[in-house]
């Protein structure tokens, strides 16, 4: 769930971090729970200013509806891509495509 980075507050604690190399080249500082690992959000040097959370380490997530899943070439075989949401088996071609289906999906 991408957001502008200055809307993300950490309440409590202080992240771990690490960096990586995205398939794109870009760097990725990736931050999350050091004690028990899970990760909470990520932020990239090809998107500065953004920030993209994981929706399930917020309080309350209830009302948030996907419009899209990513990376579902190593989603588990269990898993099921409901219908209407867009499916990207990699990294999508552009993140307008994300945020054009986020602010369509009241208009159907």
């Amino acid at each position: 769930m991408t957001v502008p980075a200055d809307s993300v507050t950490v309440t409590q604690g202080i992240p771990a971090q690490f960096t990586r190399e995205a398939d794109s080249g870009n760097e990725v500082r990736c931050l999350f729970c050091p004690a028990c690992g899970t990760r909470l959000f990520h932020e990239t040097t090809g998107r500065p200013g953004k920030t993209n959370v994981r929706p399930g380490t917020l309080d309350d997530g209830g009302d948030l509806v996907p419009v899209a899943h990513i990376w579902t070439a190593s989603a588990q075989p269990w898993f099921a891509v409901p219908d209407g949401v867009l499916e990207f088996e990699r990294q999508p071609p552009s993140h307008q495509i994300l945020i054009d289906a986020y602010r369509n999906q009241g208009a159907h």
